[in-house]
């Protein structure tokens, strides 16, 4: 099963929505990658990656919860406070994550469109 990519909660300035990632591999480490752009294909860099955005302008490293090595077990919320400035802002999101059981090391997630209301 290949992780996958949430957001829950409302989704609009004042409001602290979740990025949520479930069935990942458990105790392993997982990088969300955030972009202003999406993508659509293969990694150019990554084989066996497909990439969800487009040069990502911000990566940040979580640990993903579970006994290590655990098919599925692993999971990640990330709560993300949305200031006013936001408002109509467009957002992409792609996990990647460490996975010792799969070619190249890396498996990765569905992508995520945010768009933040008014």
């Amino acid at each position: 099963r290949r992780p996958l990519l949430s957001v829950s909660g409302l989704v609009r300035p004042g409001s602290t929505p979740t990025i949520q990632l479930r069935h990942a591999p458990g105790g392993t480490f997982a990088f969300l990658m955030v972009a202003d752009a999406p993508a659509d294909g293969p990694s150019a860099v990554l084989p066996g990656v497909y990439d969800y955005v487009s040069l990502p302008s911000l990566i940040l490293t979580y640990a993903t919860t579970g006994a290590s090595g655990q098919p599925g077990a692993g999971s990640v919320d990330v709560p993300v406070a949305i200031p006013a400035t936001a408002a109509g802002a467009d957002l992409f999101f792609e996990f990647l994550v460490f996975d010792g059981a799969v070619p190249g090391l890396l498996t990765h997630s569905n992508g995520c469109e945010l768009l933040v209301g008014q």
